[in-house]
């Protein structure tokens, strides 16, 4: 999955707490959240220039962080799903510093193989083995 599929998938799943986000899922949005949140705060910053008038960058910064926060936390879910947890682990982010640490690192962790209890791999037809042709298999529908 590339970072757009990436993007418009959570997007397009904006409030769904259930199933399963792969790594690539979870991390292409993540570095596109990370990004523009720098980016939208650093042009704050840049308007700002000492004083402490609100700027139109803050305005849509945080119309950003706002409108963001469900899908974050959604493919959150999702992710931690995939390596067969609870989102429950989720609550750790309450914990400055320490606890995002500890999400990141086990959404970081390679997920379940084949379907577990929150729904099938998100990612079982890019596993070597799992369909014709892919890694020297031969392929029935001809090509390479």
């Amino acid at each position: 999955m590339n970072s757009g599929q990436s993007i418009k998938t959570v997007y397009s799943k904006y409030a769904t707490f259930s199933g399963r986000a792969s790594r690539s899922e979870f991390w292409w949005f993540f570095l596109f959240y990370v990004l523009v949140y720098f980016v939208l705060s650093a042009l704050n910053n840049i308007a700002r220039a000492g004083s402490d008038t609100t700027t139109p960058a803050a305005f849509i910064l945080w119309i950003f962080v706002l409108g963001t926060i469900v899908p974050l936390l959604a493919v959150y879910s999702r992710r931690l799903h995939d390596t067969g947890r609870s989102a429950a682990w989720l609550f750790l982010l309450l914990l400055p510093i320490i606890g995002a640490i500890v999400v990141l690192v086990l959404c970081a962790m390679e997920g379940q193989s084949g379907p577990n209890q929150y729904g099938d791999d998100p990612v079982a037809a890019g596993r070597p083995g799992t369909y014709p042709g892919q890694y020297g298999q031969p392929n029935p529908y001809g090509g390479q």
